[in-house]
């Protein structure tokens, strides 16, 4: 145990020295996230419609434009030309924010940008196990071609340094997976329940795997989506009176739902319908619940706040409240962790990004 603790104390004092990935927005970074997104961890981000994609490609460009990663990996079961818009729209808004508006160097930041970018489609699930199975023989190459091309004494040092640089740049830094919720629907209509769940185990494994073993330390992203359907509190049922019934009428079956799981429930949601918020209150859960929270060690939930008045603005706000940190926060020192749950902050839109 003390060695495997050993062994882990090495790979967070490095994971940060590395320093953490931006979001682009103070308040999610330094108040929420206490310092941004760490690497070599697996972060869920569940949000409404394209809201999810566009927090998740931020965090991309601004870690590319901030030179804290070199590669980064975006694997989508949508169309190329869809990402690559997207993506495009996402860096000219980011380089905007940051004052950079003459169009020779927006243009050599953009394709710069573009360049270390890789971009995969996927269709299903299988094809995104395919994808994450190249990264992993990816990291299996990277260690025989370290162990068969071990330097001599003398040549150590220049030839570490080479090797660093190549492993460092043969691997993603961040690897962003959008729409997984749909890969997911595909998956269970698919397959047998239990089958589906074994192999969800199995990906979970593999996303840790890979975040904690290959040399890149990558942050990965998952994108999913929610369920916004339900409100806090619904109207009482009809029932006809009682003396219309020469008998008693025949019971009715119970129609409370199940509690929400502590660790999927918004702090801005009731625990029950009847926990004292106005009628109406729209409630918003990750779609897929405890299936999609089991692969991550960070979970993040962005809900649409209603508008204090409607000539106020910023025209939308989006509360990021953090529902699960299986991790804490590492500070360099063995003990009891800072952990982010129940952080959060109010985020609006604004010339394209938050």
């Amino acid at each position: 145990a003390s060695a495997l603790a050993s062994i882990e104390k090495r790979r967070r004092d490095f994971v940060r020295s590395l320093g953490p990935c931006p979001s682009g927005c103070h308040d999610l970074d330094k108040h929420v996230l206490l310092g941004g997104l760490e690497r070599g961890s697996v972060v869920g981000i569940s949000a409404e419609d394209e809201d999810g994609v566009g927090l998740g490609l931020q965090v991309l460009v601004c870690s590319l434009l901030d030179k804290v990663v070199h590669k980064v990996q975006i694997i989508t079961p949508k169309p190329p030309s869809t990402i690559v818009v997207l993506l495009k729209n996402s860096i000219t808004a980011e380089l905007r924010a940051r004052g950079i508006t003459a169009l020779d160097g927006a243009a050599v930041q953009e394709r710069d940008c573009l360049n270390r970018i890789m971009l995969s489609r996927v269709f299903d699930m299988d094809g995104l196990c395919e994808v994450l199975a190249d990264l992993d023989d990816a990291a299996t190459s990277e260690v025989r071609r370290c162990a068969l091309n071990k330097p001599e004494v003398g040549d150590a040092q220049p030839v570490e340094k080479t090797e660093a640089k190549t492993q460092l740049a043969a691997t993603p830094n961040i690897i962003l997976i959008t729409h997984f919720s749909s890969l997911l629907t595909s998956f269970f209509t698919q397959r047998d329940n239990s089958a589906a769940h074994a192999t969800l185990r199995l990906l979970a494994s593999r996303l840790r795997r890979l975040s904690r073993t290959l040399s890149s330390s990558p942050l990965i992203l998952l994108i999913n989506s929610t369920d916004s359907g339900a409100t806090a509190s619904t109207p009482a049922a009809h029932f006809p009176e009682s003396h219309s019934y020469d008998i008693p009428p025949p019971e009715q079956p119970s129609k409370r739902k199940p509690s929400i799981d502590p660790t999927l429930r918004s702090i801005f949601n009731p625990a029950s319908p009847s926990s004292g918020h106005a009628s109406g209150y729209k409630l918003n859960k990750p779609t897929f619940g405890l299936v999609f929270t089991q692969l991550l060690d960070i979970h993040l939930l962005c809900t649409r706040a209603p508008r204090p008045g409607k000539a106020s603005l910023p025209r939308a706000l989006t509360l990021i409240e953090v529902l699960l940190d299986d991790i804490g926060l590492w500070e360099g020192e063995r003990g009891l962790r800072r952990r982010r749950e129940q952080r959060w902050t109010v985020v609006a839109p604004y010339n394209g990004r938050i």
